[in-house]
């Protein structure tokens, strides 16, 4: 599902990336087996790129991605959203709000060079920690929480599988290797045209989160 959102760089916009020669090089010592090549490349990328950068800052991220895993973990992102909504909708003294602020703070959640993209697996971490905090004004607060729970482990789960190879600098060195849009208190009219966005109900969760 994510394959056509994927962009090829020509290899002269990408200093860290290995040259042709060296790959061809890599490859020929590799038996004709897919999953060895597959494996193989995987590392020869994101190799390349620490080799590159970690000489020169402290705060890159560069991952491998199993794209296969896509359309699993954008329903766990939908599916989390729901529940979100819901959460916000019946929460008790905005307990829920303050969990999901919390969880998303940039003391406690990485975020990069645009500070309104948040690691997602660091941010799932969080919100389990919060989980307990959380009052709802129905009689639906239990099963809400263990909901929420079971959403969170299958999605760090699925990042967990997802992401193949990952090599990140000391100032993100929690980072999971996947991370999503989550301002915090506007939302750029441009969001409304992303794929993602169209697909899910996260576009939905932001602007009622940001509306409290």
């Amino acid at each position: 599902m994510w394959l056509h959102l994927v962009k090829i760089y020509p290899k002269n916009k990408c200093k860290a990336c290995p040259t042709i020669t060296s790959l061809k090089n890599h490859l020929t010592k590799a038996a004709r087996n897919p999953l060895v090549i597959k494996r193989l490349l995987h590392d020869i990328f994101i190799k390349a790129f620490k080799q590159y950068y970690s000489p020169k800052i402290d705060f890159y991220t560069h991952v491998a991605i199993d794209l296969s895993y896509g359309e699993e973990l954008e329903n766990n992102i939908d599916t989390l959203a729901k529940l979100l909504m819901y959460g916000l909708h019946y929460q008790e003294k905005k307990t829920v709000k303050e969990a999901i602020r919390l969880s998303r703070h940039k003391k406690y959640c990485i975020r990069f060079n645009e500070p309104t993209y948040i690691d997602l697996g660091n941010f799932y971490d969080n919100l389990l920690t919060h989980i307990a905090s959380c009052s709802l004004s129905n009689d639906q607060e239990e099963a809400f929480k263990k909901k929420l729970h079971t959403i969170l482990t299958n999605g760090l789960d699925l990042i967990h599988k997802a992401v193949k190879a990952n090599e990140v600098g000391s100032k993100h060195e929690h980072a999971s290797g996947i991370s999503i849009y989550f301002p915090e208190f506007i939302i750029h009219r441009s969001y409304k045209n992303n794929e993602f966005a169209k697909r899910t109900h996260w576009l939905k969760f932001l602007q009622e989160y940001v509306a409290l």
